[in-house]
């Protein structure tokens, strides 16, 4: 590539810088016609986006078990939302987890730990990181030194425990799991876990008190939703239970329908005009990668196939 080929890497790195400059080009010119969409009610957005989602996972492994995945994160998602956790951060850590794990590996395969943390950049960045998380805790003792619980949040404190108790039995299984491995394979989960494993058990601990800075729920706190907590979730469920049973096409298709004649309200012209529009994307798209999605648990001739 850097010899007789020379021409074909100045082709990619062009390619690759023109690429980048049109993209961001078109994302500022079709920003404005962009950010009309969220002016389309959620009702509408919301059947499609889990289709989507859902259609997305099946092409890892083509396997209808996957999107259980889906349900339990969405779950999670959902329980987030509703006790203050920040699902963002979440996020974030999980997408940077696998390049934070390989870099850390590198790092130990060059640098012992006197020599890694005698380094001016990691010396800067662990001065950053302590003074950020001690003003977060800093902030948060003064506010609720000052801030009285609300009634009603106490009423909701049994709710609140759980999602902090289901993350200290997940970090400790984490714990336990990783705990045969070799030295160097379990360095980084265990890690992970040993601060989650803390983080969860101190949010617990705060919550069992009833400290004002842990308590949060936003069925009391903020705006009443005009759909419940268990509405979402059970809407959330159903679509996913409806493309395991019934396979991704048939199980989509009766999923959109159902909730968008109950929740949008829509006429049976702009139901069927809107799953034929969607579902013909998606088996176009199918077709094109000579790809194939599961029947189904009920369709399939064996359905303990998928169990």
């Amino acid at each position: 590539m850097l010899g007789a080929d020379i021409n074909i890497t100045y082709l990619m790195i062009w390619a690759l810088a023109l690429a980048n400059i049109i993209g961001a080009g078109m994302c500022f010119l079709f920003a404005r016609h962009l950010a009309k969409l969220t002016q389309i009610p959620f009702s509408w957005l919301a059947p499609f986006l889990i289709v989507a989602i859902s259609f997305a996972t099946l092409q890892v492994n083509r396997d209808p078990r996957d999107i259980l995945m889906v349900l339990a994160f969405g779950m999670l998602g959902v329980a987030m939302k509703r006790f203050g956790f920040s699902r963002p951060a979440f996020l974030i850590g999980f997408v940077l987890q696998e390049n934070l794990e390989k870099t850390l590996y590198q790092v130990t395969q060059l640098y012992s730990i006197g020599d890694f943390f005698t380094r001016p950049i990691v010396l800067v960045l662990s001065l950053i990181v302590a003074l950020v998380i001690v003003r977060s805790v800093m902030s948060a003792y003064i506010t609720s030194r000052n801030q009285k619980v609300n009634p009603e949040l106490k009423r909701t404190r049994p709710t609140q425990i759980v999602l902090p108790a289901l993350f200290t039995v997940t970090f400790s299984g984490a714990l336990w799991m990783v705990s045969d491995m070799l030295p160097l394979g379990r360095m980084f989960p265990q890690v992970v876990a040993g601060i989650g494993l803390l983080a969860a058990l101190w949010c617990l601990i705060q919550v069992a008190r009833g400290a004002p800075s842990a308590m949060d729920d936003s069925l009391v706190t903020d705006e009443p939703y005009s759909v419940s907590f268990v509405r979402t979730a059970s809407w959330v469920t159903g679509a996913i239970v409806s493309m395991v049973c019934f396979g991704f096409f048939a199980g989509a298709s009766l999923f959109m329908a159902a909730f968008l004649y109950v929740e949008a309200k829509a006429r049976i012209w702009a139901i069927a005009l809107g799953i034929v529009g969607i579902m013909g994307i998606y088996l176009f798209l199918t077709f094109q990668a000579g790809t194939y999605l599961p029947d189904g648990w009920v369709l399939s001739l064996n359905p303990w196939d998928y169990f």
